[in-house]
């Protein structure tokens, strides 16, 4: 029998609440007889609220009474005043006195008492009615149950003393008049005033009291959405990378019980027990040679922290997906990243570092990992940080060696911090975190045999007192690749079939070690075709990383298509130097890309399953659909290994595909559908003109973000010839409006001068003709750009503000200063109408004005300004702030150029401790601040102090900049000048003659820098007598 389901029955809902007023009125109604109960309903009949109730008073009370009984009052007030007088008499008299002032006495008692009972009621009802609106305000604000209990009390007291005034009303006059001379109404109604106003103080204190836990909640949810968005704003700010889809890829990799032997290690144990000594080893390095499975060895040791109770931050360097991932910052950006999560109050650390920070990306890596030290040596409990493939950060940092030191320095002065690093054997490496002992690094890549193992079978290569090495050789690995191998034999039926145990055993030993040869080698015995070949590829398995690429190379050239060998070329190019991950249906567009057209052809677009399959297994998937390179190695193979017969065109140079990634990001961003057709055409815009997910908008925000630095990139070779044309159409194009568009939108803090002058590097490294018309094109770009932002935006807008300062800097550099005042006076009205006379931009405003004015020789003017713009900078962002510092600067220089070197000596030594502290020692405004006391010092001659700084600059700027960048070559030519100064005219001479031919192949020969070097050289020749030399200059000068 089968059981039907109960009908469920009515819902029955709840009605709407009684209001505080029905519930006092409904309480008071039940303390009444029935009796009362009657007269009650009859006197408020119509009583259908507070306000009814009190008008209920106030109707029964507007009678003659009243009247008559103030007109009686005032004419008995002389009988009142001479009351003294009679009461003598009466007790002289007595007779007189009770016959006569005794009942006249009581009348005028009565009528007196009778009056000022009417008084009150009509006070108390004034003073209610005054008061309604208040009340029933508290009670639509505050439903809360505190406010409804002191409501409901006071209502009730209410109610009940207009009942008894409804009830003195409606008595016989001549009662209420009797009454008054023994119980007046105000003795009557004492209790319930006095409750009243009790009631009614406690509904006050109690509104009050709720208003200051709701104004209290607010500031704390204001506070705490303050942090939340200074968090979202971090957040943005440091760009780092997300790393959990690689430790989850790297998770699906491993093998259930590999890397056991590491993580049961007595060595590893003691790096995570806190319990031991403090000089217990606090990094943990393990190395070994490419492809041996260190990354999923460092995501091992993520995964086991995690399962000892830690919360660890971790990192892979992975140089091959982009920047975000490949540099010492992008790690302190990651770590700054996940220990927000851990600890919020960081953002207090890192909030002031963002406002003081004068370009887009986070600070210098000095800065934030100073910060990381400071957060660290704070810490009362463990931090645990994994950092994977170190080596690969080395290649592309400007000081390797400052970074590592910087590891080791905050390992030996923060208790609490345990760190373990993986990367291939690197001296460098070694040398930071092995200082005491003389490693061999090439013989742990091969043979251990010679070493003492630990009884697990670890190599030891010995501990300092909080460094503890370990190398990954191929005996501790040989088990683990022998059930990686078994597990992937055994998961497929054609290798089940097929290959016999002496075969994995002969695969395990032919890997040498090398996890990512054997995961290699089972694709590529899956590719085969029958038993036969098969058991060939066995027989002939390559030996080494670059030989089993070689052999994939030739596989796919001999089984792909052409169309198909023409898509695999450019999809290695694409992941192997694209400057970010790339989705697959940016690749396909990026493919689709044919040079010299105005579209994308929807039916060049390549099929998805295409893209995965004519690159594998030298590509690879990650959850949020990018695809990279399996390994750095493949991008080591592809650009630096010698030309192989048959695979030439698999042989990258870095420059040359630069350019072809360039050429195709140019003739997206030249596609008619970005061409601006209205008055302002945003990537917003852009999104909302359709559905189609293979469009070529999908490329385009990479396009604008890249392109630029992907011609910087491509150098000058032969091809980039054609680069340079193409990127001269494109920024003079009315395309290319949406690319400032874009940097003005959407990367505000974008220095745009720095992309000039990055562009400019670029072109004028080209033949002559070329490089000026390039350099001419740069030049005007930021006139463009301002007329653009003005025509959409209007002229008062920021970022059209922005542009007309950033223009007034160009025209600086070009020397039109007065063009320049006249972008600067604009620039400080509109900041002062926006943003107020104190707001920090109008007061940088003001200081880059009196730069202007210094530099038409305006002094007076250049110092008055200057130090109004300081001392409210002071004031505002504080002494520290970019805009102060830079402000302090340029007042030094006024006061250089009038010759008070003491004062611009003081300022300028403080303005380099602070940039030193905000952006580190290498960064471009410190090494200006630095050039600029060099030549305070050189003023005052003080040659020796000023060749310490010169050297200190060119040397930071070398690093940096590059030998060829106009700083650079500036740089050189004052190194030239102190040299001169202390009789060194030969160093003089040739660091001039090197400045000299940089700058007129660069700048140019007009540009202030050339000429300026062309005069020092000229007083270099003159000094040791060359005077036919030095006059030649001179009249190219005077040319």
């Amino acid at each position: 029998m089968s059981i039907s389901q109960r009908q469920s029955g009515p819902v029955i809902q709840p009605g709407p609440r009684s209001s505080v007023w029905e519930e006092a009125r409904d309480r008071y109604r039940k303390t009444l007889n029935p009796t009362q109960q009657k007269k009650f309903e009859e006197a408020f009949t119509n009583a259908a609220s507070l306000t009814d109730v009190i008008a209920a008073v106030e109707s029964a009370g507007q009678s003659a009474s009243h009247k008559f009984s103030t007109r009686f009052k005032n004419a008995l007030e002389p009988l009142q005043t001479l009351a003294p007088v009679f009461d003598v008499v009466s007790n002289i008299n007595t007779t007189i006195g009770c016959s006569i002032w005794g009942p006249l006495k009581l009348v005028v008692q009565a009528s007196s008492k009778y009056s000022d009972g009417l008084e009150t009621i009509l006070t108390v009802i004034e003073t209610l009615t005054s008061n309604v609106r208040r009340y029933r305000v508290i009670e639509e604000m505050h439903d809360s149950p505190f406010i409804r209990d002191v409501l409901r009390n006071f209502y009730f007291d209410l109610i009940d003393f207009c009942a008894r005034c409804v009830k003195y009303y409606s008595r016989p006059k001549i009662i209420n008049g009797l009454r008054a001379a023994f119980k007046p109404f105000d003795a009557e109604a004492k209790d319930v005033i006095s409750n009243m106003n009790r009631h009614a103080s406690a509904v006050d204190s109690t509104a009050t009291t709720m208003e200051m836990e709701k104004a209290n909640l607010f500031r704390k949810q204001q506070i705490q959405k303050n942090l939340e968005d200074q968090e979202r704003t971090i957040r943005l700010w440091l760009k780092s990378a997300s790393f959990e889809d690689e430790q989850k890829l790297r998770q699906k990799e491993r093998v259930n019980g590999t890397n056991d032997w590491f993580l049961q290690h007595p060595s590893f144990k003691n790096w995570t027990n806190l319990n031991l000594p403090a000089d217990n080893p606090r990094l943990f390095w393990a190395y070994g040679k490419p492809g041996c499975g260190k990354s999923i060895l460092a995501s091992s040791v993520v995964l086991e922290l995690h399962n000892l109770g830690f919360r660890p931050i971790y990192f892979f360097f992975n140089s091959e997906s982009g920047t975000a991932s490949s540099d010492p910052i992008g790690l302190v950006r990651a770590f700054f990243f996940q220990l927000l999560d851990i600890d919020p109050e960081l953002i207090n650390h890192l909030f002031p570092i963002y406002t003081k920070s004068s370009s887009g990306e986070a600070s210098s890596f000095d800065t934030l990992w100073e910060i990381f030290r400071l957060w660290c040596s704070r810490r009362s409990e463990p931090i645990f940080c994994v950092i994977d493939a170190l080596d690969e950060a080395l290649d592309g940092c400007n000081h390797p060696d400052n970074f590592l030191a910087a590891i080791v320095s905050t390992l030996k002065s923060c208790g609490m911090v345990r760190i373990c690093v993986t990367s291939r054997p690197n001296p460098r490496i070694a040398k930071h975190f092995s200082p005491n002992m003389d490693l061999d690094i090439d013989s742990y890549i091969g043979d251990q045999g010679n070493r003492t193992p630990f009884n697990d079978g670890i190599a030891a290569i010995g501990d300092g007192s909080f460094i503890s090495q370990v190398a990954i050789s191929e005996r501790q690995v040989s088990s683990d690749i022998t059930a990686y191998v078994t597990t992937k034999v055994k998961s497929s039926s054609k290798l089940k079939s097929w290959m016999a145990p002496p075969d994995i055993n002969a695969l395990c030993v032919r890997a040498e070690g090398m996890f990512l040869w054997a995961r290699l080698m089972i694709d590529e015995l899956q590719n085969t075709t029958t038993p036969n070949s098969l058991k060939e590829m066995l027989n002939k398995a390559p030996k080494g990383l670059n030989a089993i690429y070689h052999l994939i190379i030739q596989r796919l050239i001999k089984t792909l298509s052409e169309d198909q060998l023409h898509l695999c070329r450019k999809v290695l190019q694409w992941t192997t130097t694209a400057r970010e991950p790339l989705t697959i249906n940016q690749l396909a567009i990026a493919s689709a890309i044919r040079d010299r057209t105005n579209r994308l052809d929807e039916g060049n677009i390549p099929f998805r399953e295409d893209i995965l399959t004519v690159c594998a297994p030298l590509v690879e998937i990650l959850e949020d659909d990018t695809i990279r390179i399996v390994h750095l190695s493949v991008k080591e193979f592809l650009f630096e290994s010698p030309t192989k017969d048959g695979q030439a065109d698999f042989t990258f140079s870095k420059n040359s595909v630069n350019v072809n990634l360039s050429v195709a990001l140019l003739t997206l961003l030249s596609f008619d559908e970005f061409c601006p057709t209205g008055p302002s055409r945003t990537l917003d815009d852009l999104a909302d003109d359709g559905n189609d997910s293979l469009k070529a908008r999908q490329m385009l925000q990479y396009s604008l973000s890249n392109w630029y630095l992907h011609c910087i990139d491509s150098g000058i070779v032969k091809e980039a010839q054609k680069l340079l044309h193409l990127a001269l159409d494109y920024l003079t194009s009315d395309n290319s409006f949406l690319w400032m568009e874009y940097l003005a939108c959407y990367e505000p803090v974008t220095n745009w001068i720095h992309i000039e002058n990055q562009l400019l590097e670029w072109g004028t490294n080209f033949d002559v003709e070329s490089s000026s018309s390039f350099r001419g094109v740069v030049h005007r770009l930021a006139d463009r750009r301002l007329a653009h932002l003005k025509r959409n935006f209007g002229e008062t807008r920021h970022d059209t503000l922005n542009a007309m300062a950033d223009l007034a800097i160009t025209y600086g550099n070009q020397g039109r200063w007065a063009e320049a005042e006249a972008l600067d006076v604009e620039v400080l009205g509109g900041r002062r109408k926006g943003l107020g006379e104190t707001h920090p931009d109008t007061l940088n405003a003001r200081a880059n004005l009196a730069t202007t004015y210094g530099n038409q020789g305006r002094w007076a003017e250049a110092e008055a300004l200057g130090m109004e713009a300081l001392e409210g900078l002071k004031k505002g962002p504080g002494e520290t702030h970019p805009y102060t510092l830079g402000a302090m600067a340029n007042l030094a220089i006024t006061y250089g150029n009038q010759g008070r070197w003491a004062e611009a000596e003081a300022l300028e030594v403080e303005v380099l401790e602070g940039l030193k502290k905000g952006l580190g020692e290498t960064h471009p405004d410190t090494l200006n601040a630095r050039a600029n006391l060099a030549t305070t010092y050189g003023n005052q001659g003080r040659w020796a102090e000023a060749e310490a700084l010169g050297v200190e600059v060119l040397e930071g700027r070398r690093k940096g900049l590059g030998e060829t960048h106009p700083d650079t070559l500036n740089a050189m030519a004052d190194l030239a000048v102190t040299y001169g100064n202390q009789g060194r005219w030969a160093e003089a001479e040739a660091l001039g003659m090197e400045a000299l031919e940089g700058l007129k192949k660069g700048p140019g020969e007009t540009h202030p820098y050339t000429l300026e070097t062309m005069a020092n050289l000229a007083a270099t020749f003159r000094a040791q007598g060359r005077t036919q030399q030095a006059h030649a200059l001179e009249i190219e000068i005077k040319k």
